[in-house]
């Protein structure tokens, strides 16, 4: 998730630029309000992590130090101040959308018909790549349950733990070496619908489907396919 403020100004000049991800702005922001000689390391985690509203915010690795205070890790040479009053979530964008939102910030903001011009074609570009991108990646479903309307639902809907690299990754290769003239595999964007292929690989292993995905996967990127 970032945060997204189109009015940014830098010099006097708009930049209409990403100014950073939400989680990090929610935690500088907690670091300036709150007093980090008496804040834990846990306790800061928790109220980042609930005013992070729009990604997911794990912890992982070794947790026993949690219980330090913020000051032993960022110093404790500021005093706590008032929390921004701006409302940085209502700012936010979705990461899989700040290459749309950009160009059609560029796009909006433009002072010439040049400009709009050549900001017009950028954003019907990302336009095309991700209508591109979603048509490869459901044609792949449909391709590996033809027919089965109620398991493709359900292979565009479940949230399987990415744990087969073998399968995933080549499937994901073929997107991104395959479909590199028609998108980018590892956009922001197009990187959503790489849960089909993990939840596609997690039902193979689980039911015994010898289907070839990599073949399929073929198949779906090429736009001449009609499922």
């Amino acid at each position: 998730m970032t945060v997204q403020r189109h009015d940014a100004m830098v010099n006097n000049k708009n930049v209409g630029s990403c100014l950073g991800d939400l989680f990090s702005v929610n935690w500088m922001e907690d670091s300036d309000a709150e007093d980090v000689t008496k804040e834990t390391l846990q306790v800061q985690f928790k109220a980042v992590q609930t005013k992070t509203s729009k990604s997911h915010v794990l912890q992982w690795g070794d947790l026993d130090f949690t219980s330090d205070e913020v000051s032993e890790f960022e110093g404790d040479a500021h005093s706590a101040t008032t929390s921004a009053t701006e409302n940085t979530a209502a700012s936010a964008v979705s990461v899989r959308q700040i290459d749309l939102q950009r160009l059609y910030h560029q796009y909006t903001h433009a002072t010439s018909g040049m400009e709009r011009v050549a900001a017009g074609k950028k954003l019907q570009a990302e336009i095309t790549s991700q209508l591109a991108v979603e048509q490869a990646y459901t044609r792949f479903i449909k391709l590996a349950f033809p027919g089965d309307k109620a398991k493709q639902q359900k292979m565009m809907t479940d949230r399987s733990v990415p744990n087969l690299p073998e399968c995933e990754l080549a499937v994901h290769r073929v997107f991104r070496e395959q479909g590199h003239a028609q998108f980018d595999a590892n956009s922001g964007f197009a990187l959503q619908f790489h849960q089909y292929v993990v939840n596609v690989c997690a039902d193979q292993a689980a039911t015994g489907n010898n289907a070839d995905l990599v073949t399929l996967a073929r198949q779906a990127v090429d736009n001449s396919v009609v499922v």
